[in-house]
């Protein structure tokens, strides 16, 4: 099985608690209760749910996401994904059908130093 480097993958039935760090990219399909750090994207897919904090570059929800979210970037919310909470976003889209609730907040683009890169 040949996984992309610094990428996680929380599969279908999977449940994680705790805190990520140092990844690229994380694709959860199962349940996932964490906190998101030095991780330039995120994934949640259809059945999918991550619940806790994330600071990211981009991030696409086709599942749901629960908690703080910043995204310096794009947050794509596709048909039937769910985020709610404290939200924080650069550029937006949401399909028909996706939904976004809490508090929300646009802010300034920001482009990101790959700390990841460096180390």
């Amino acid at each position: 099985m040949n996984a992309e480097p610094k990428t996680l993958v929380v599969g279908r039935e999977i449940r994680l608690k705790g805190e990520i760090g140092n990844c690229e990219h994380v694709l959860i399909h199962g349940f996932a209760e964490a906190a998101l750090s030095d991780c330039r994207a995120f994934e949640v897919s259809q059945g999918g749910t991550l619940q806790g904090s994330a600071e990211v570059q981009s991030a696409e929800v086709s599942g749901r996401f629960e908690g703080t979210l910043k995204v310096r970037g794009r947050l794509v919310i596709r048909a039937g994904g769910r985020v709610s909470g404290d939200v924080s976003y650069a550029e937006i889209e949401i399909e028909p059908g996706g939904r976004l609730d809490g508090q929300i907040q646009s802010i300034e683009p920001q482009l990101v130093e790959n700390k990841l890169a460096l180390g």
